[in-house]
């Protein structure tokens, strides 16, 4: 009797000891999240900055690389630091046809296109490459078809995978270059952006194969100009207006494709090969800017709102405020051959 008592009162304790546990775990998630709002409201952030109309081909500034980030993500949600200007002081954002559509038509176009493109390869531009003595119709088209293949793969799994999401009754209180962002239920590790053309976040998960999309596209946009318009100078004649036609409207597809594929490459490529994530970007960790004069350098968030704004075209990239930045060697080694699928890799890397 007396031990089956002891047993019952080692039972409730052990509850009540969970039960403490579970309630300071969730209050330490809802202090952290009420931090990072307050430090985000403080300081002005190029999350939510409002200035200079940038140009996404350029790429030769930071307006003109927020622009590119804003093609990737849309509209930044949350608008309500004081470094973006209110809505009569600010300039009208550059606004691109993709921004007046459906979010989540964007997908369905992106899908579409590729497989118009496709079958323009398969019907039109594999025979007359076999016409022209290029080799047999049917390696012609079983090469043109493994781009696409690989693309539509690529798109299927980076849009559809859990992005790394910490694990449920995981505490995430700790986990450095992760972010809770609002279309997601728990923080995502090692997160970079949100994809609007694929409606996921990039994260730990998929990442590298968000990057090989785009590397796949790059090879599929250089790969189309160049056939396009040597068919174009092949069949230039006047019995051959329709086929001209078709291969005019393709190559006016792949160059408005690589119009805005491009500038995404760029971007990435330099932000991996000095380990900086497209979220570290946007909260200015790793920028100053310089004090000519004085010949010295300033983080940008010590900057005031009006001056964040005046010099943010100014915004140098400081490696040694990185502490991933471990050379473009060793960034590449880490993108790439790190392991990401342990359910303990937190991608703190």
């Amino acid at each position: 009797m007396a031990s089956s008592c002891l047993r019952a009162l080692q039972q409730q304790q052990l509850a009540e000891s969970d039960s403490d546990d579970e309630l300071l775990l969730s209050t330490a998630a809802d202090l952290s999240e009420e931090n990072d709002r307050s430090a985000m409201a403080l300081s002005p952030s190029s999350r939510t900055h409002r200035g200079n109309n940038g140009h996404r081909s350029r790429l030769r500034t930071r307006s003109d690389v927020q622009e590119v980030i804003r093609f990737m993500e849309g509209e930044e949600e949350d608008m309500g630091s004081p470094s973006a200007k209110t809505e009569t002081e600010a300039p009208a954002a550059n606004t691109t046809c993709w921004d007046n559509l459906d979010p989540r038509l964007l997908p369905v176009v992106l899908t579409v296109s590729l497989l118009c493109s496709a079958i323009c390869w398969f019907f039109l531009q594999c025979p007359l490459l076999s016409e022209n003595g290029m080799g047999p119709l049917h390696v012609l088209r079983a090469g043109a078809a493994m781009p696409f293949v690989l693309a539509f793969g690529l798109m299927a799994f980076a849009s559809q995978v859990d992005p790394g999401m910490v694990p449920e009754g995981y505490p995430d209180l700790a986990i450095e270059r992760s972010y809770k962002s609002s279309q997601f239920p728990r923080r995502i590790r090692r997160y970079d952006h949100f994809c609007r053309w694929l409606l996921n976040g990039i994260g730990l998960y998929n990442h590298r194969e968000f990057f090989l999309l785009l590397m796949v596209f790059t090879v599929m946009v250089t790969g189309s100009l160049i056939v396009d318009v040597y068919l174009l100078a092949a069949f230039f004649r006047p019995e051959h207006w329709v086929v001209e036609c078709l291969l005019a409207a393709h190559l006016t597809y792949v160059v408005v494709f690589a119009y805005g594929l491009l500038p995404i490459v760029r971007l990435h490529v330099a932000f991996v090969s000095r380990n900086e994530l497209a979220n570290e970007w946007k909260d200015d960790l790793n920028y100053v800017v310089d004090d000519l004069e004085a010949g010295t350098s300033k983080w940008v968030g010590e900057l005031d709102i009006e001056e964040f704004n005046d010099k943010f075209d100014t915004f140098r990239y400081d490696p040694t405020r990185n502490r991933w930045d471990k050379g473009w060697h060793m960034n590449c080694y880490l993108f790439w051959c790190v392991p990401r699928w342990d359910k303990h890799q937190m991608g703190e890397f």
